[in-house]
């Protein structure tokens, strides 16, 4: 597991959490789908994340550009996750080796590079939480002007959707740019829950607001491994609730992330879509996330990769790797047994 990944959240996580976490191995059962999260609550909210996007002009979207997150404009239309697939994958996520896995054969490795891949944000730069040193009480102070917020007032999703959604008739000064960027991370790392969502209807994180503290920097920081920790986080609380048996856990981390790389490395023939335009998360339209899991559970061997050669993700290129090393290693051998037959001098 990298530093960047489980390590920088883990601390904040568990003095919100009243399950404690423990790293179990993904059982290799693949169960049917249907109504195996039927108890299984999630504030994954992917409708409103189309919603809001959709209504940028083009000044606020030159905004989301500025700050490195362009990709999340071509969001798709989405109206829910599956619950029942986020369910699966995250009980078949191994925290050690940040892999969905299935058995020893199918294996998803994936790291904060898929992130970008899939959603077009950040993947490079400084790390999002400083957990040695917190988040200074004066920008904290700053987050909360930016969003308006006063006196105890804690409703940052709130806030940062009136942000978003406000309308202005003339050209967005300075003060008003900058509140706008700070409003837009708060909403998809929080009132959205499409990347890091609190365990808390309407209790927002704040652990990644030493970030925001300069908004013009905020495309500086890598904002992919901050959605990683936290989703490895979510994998080891879910299957930690699993083996408590605990009544109708909560889903958190970016569980929409790992159905893109799941159904995006599964070989269903037709439904396979070239790997060569990204983000990724664009062509995941609820019709094609629909055709694309009826041909999955169709088959009793569920989840056969795609030929590594057409897929972008990191498995894909650890794959192509290691197959590419035993072949030059094949080639060698063959040539050292030649050489060994015909007395050929090494020299």
């Amino acid at each position: 597991m990298t530093e960047e990944g489980l390590t920088q959240f883990t601390h904040h996580d568990q003095l919100h959490s009243n399950a404690g976490v423990q790293t179990c191995t993904p059982s290799t059962h693949v169960p049917c789908l249907g109504g195996i999260a039927d108890d299984y609550e999630t504030r994954c909210s992917v409708k409103s994340v189309h919603e809001v996007i959709s209504q940028f002009d083009s000044a606020k979207r030159e905004l989301v550009k500025s700050i490195g997150f362009g990709g999340l404009l071509q969001f798709p239309a989405l109206t829910e996750i599956n619950r029942n697939l986020a369910v699966w994958l995250l009980r078949k996520a191994d925290v050690n080796s940040q892999s969905i896995v299935i058995d020893h054969s199918r294996i998803f490795t994936f790291s904060k590079e898929d992130v970008k891949l899939a959603f077009g944000i950040p993947a490079a730069g400084k790390r999002v939480m400083q957990i040695e040193s917190g988040c200074p009480g004066s920008q904290v102070a700053y987050v909360r002007s930016c969003l308006n917020l006063t006196g105890k007032d804690s409703r940052c999703e709130k806030a940062a959707q009136e942000v978003l959604q406000r309308q202005y008739y003339t050209a967005m000064h300075a003060e008003e740019k900058a509140s706008f960027k700070v409003a837009f991370v708060v909403f998809f790392f929080v009132m959205a829950t499409l990347f890091a969502p609190p365990s808390k209807h309407d209790h927002s994180r704040t652990d990644f607001w030493a970030a925001l503290g300069r908004p013009n920097e905020i495309g500086s920081y890598d904002w992919s491994s901050y959605v990683i920790g936290h989703l490895l986080f979510a994998a080891a609380k879910l299957q930690s609730d699993l083996t408590k048996n605990i009544h109708s856990p909560l889903i958190t981390g970016c569980i929409l992330f790992l159905q893109v790389l799941y159904l995006g490395s599964i070989d269903l023939g037709v439904l396979n879509m070239p790997h060569n335009s990204f983000p990724r998360s664009q062509w995941f339209t609820p019709e094609r996330i629909r055709a694309m899991l009826a041909a999955d559970t169709v088959h009793n061997l569920r989840g056969m990769p795609r030929p590594s050669a057409e897929v972008c993700y990191t498995w894909a290129k650890m794959s192509g790797r290691a197959q590419q090393h035993s072949t030059t290693t094949r080639l060698f051998d063959a040539a050292m047994h030649w050489v060994s037959v015909l007395n050929i001098s090494e020299e």
